[in-house]
Order: structure tokens, then sequence, then C-alpha cells
């Protein structure tokens, strides 16, 4: 899911994360290995809001570890089963 500047606002505001901007090198990469999202990172991996199945009534997008760093030099990362981080991302008013 791509986030709007105003969700990133929200997401910055309350988690401190910052999206891995469109110009890294690797951003492309991300894309083609896990589709057209905003890519967040921290120390445990690669994380992106993903929206729940069902009606606009459900589940608001949950951020999600989609892969995880492969050594403790954090310079690859490898796909993972996703797990929910425990936030979602709700419409700022």
């Amino acid at each position: 899911m791509k986030l709007t500047d105003r969700q990133l606002g929200v997401v910055k505001d309350l988690l401190g994360l910052d999206p891995i901007p469109q110009t890294h090198p690797q951003y492309a990469a991300l894309i083609d290995t896990h589709g057209d999202h905003t890519f967040f990172i921290n120390r445990h991996g690669l994380m992106v809001f993903v929206e729940q199945d069902g009606d606009r009534g459900g589940r608001a997008p949950q951020l999600t570890y989609i892969a995880a760093w492969t050594d403790e030099a954090r310079t690859a990362l490898a796909r993972v089963e996703p797990v929910e981080v425990g936030v979602e991302m709700r419409d700022p008013d």
C-alpha cells in the first residue's frame, strides 16, 4: 500500500519512521520483490502497511514485517512470512 503525504506524517509523528526514499538505489528492487508499497526499515527488517481483505468497513491496514535482516551487520534482507506489528493505519482527521 502506498501512503499519502498525510498518512506519512502520522507514521512519522507516532512511530518516528521515515519511508525509504524512491531515489534510494535499491527502491526499484524492493518494488520488484515486494510490490508497490511505501517501505519502512528499522533494526528488525522491512515493513509495509498491508490492506486487509474485506470491505472498507473491515480492519484498517496493518504495519507488517515482510523481510528480515539476514545478518547482524544488516547488509541483506530476506523475505519472511508476514508478521503484523500491531500498528494500524487510520486515516488522519
